[in-house]
């Protein structure tokens, strides 16, 4: 006997039926989208990160009306959180410029979102540009000191100017405060 569907599965299933019914539920869509996400993570299935690309990018859609002040914030939140994921995942699958765009946007929705400024540096980086990569880790140092991978990272684009002091105390630091950092000890 073949197995049934796994709980993944009837989650896809169910959400995509309750789009069916409501499209511009975007709750729905972002849950879905993270499904999908999970799913490719999970079985590196290429037509679940395309799914997961379009879901979080459906839910993400700017423009939704939204008239409660503590409601409109969560779904700040949410959105830029969704754009973050999506972002991690493009990165993830060696789409940079991409990557950039989105965490851009998840910047605009958060400006204070520490960890999409230092992922943001490293697509930058990525893409060459090392003066912005050096911007975006200083500007997440800034905003949450304690964020090791963001002086570790930061520690990258001095090394590759040959700033070897300054990025010996920036992978110092990244060691300080997290010890077993990987590859911070080398």
């Amino acid at each position: 006997a073949e197995p049934g569907p796994n709980t993944t599965d009837l989650v896809i299933e169910f959400l995509e039926e309750r789009l069916k019914g409501d499209p511009d539920d975007f709750l729905s869509a972002g849950k879905l989208g993270n499904t999908y996400l999970q799913q490719a993570r999970e079985n590196g299935l290429v037509n679940s990160h395309t799914n997961a690309e379009r879901w979080l990018r459906a839910a993400a859609l700017p423009g939704r009306a939204i008239d409660h002040p503590r409601i409109e914030e969560s779904a700040r939140l949410a959105e830029a959180q969704m754009r973050f994921l999506l972002a991690s995942d493009l990165a993830d699958g060696g789409r940079p410029q991409d990557a950039r765009v989105e965490y851009e946007e998840a910047l605009a929705l958060v400006p204070d979102f520490a960890e999409a400024r230092n992922n943001l540096g490293t697509a930058l980086r990525n893409l060459g540009d090392l003066d912005g990569a050096e911007r975006e880790y200083k500007r997440a140092i800034e905003t949450r000191p304690g964020l090791a991978p963001a002086h570790f990272n930061g520690g990258a684009p001095l090394e590759q100017r040959s700033l070897l002091p300054d990025a010996e105390a920036s992978y110092r630091e990244t060691v300080r405060l997290e010890p077993a950092y990987p590859g911070a000890q080398n």
